[in-house]
């Protein structure tokens, strides 16, 4: 072992001590999208009250 392969297994193990074991790596192809972000949600009918939105538009 070589002073590089000692200092890299210093640093393994500082950085183990530092964070604990890590999880395993999530690759992006692993994941499944939950919510549709490819299109604008609509606004729910009670997103705002008429006094939220006279205040808004009418600059009240």
């Amino acid at each position: 072992m070589d002073n590089d392969e000692k200092s890299d297994d210093q640093e393994r193990a500082a950085r183990r001590t530092r964070f604990g074991r890590l999880p395993e790596r999530v690759l992006p192809t692993d994941l499944d999208e939950t919510v549709d972000t490819r299109t604008v949600q609509d606004r729910p009918a009670t997103a705002m009250n008429p006094s939220q939105v006279a205040a808004l538009f009418d600059g009240a």
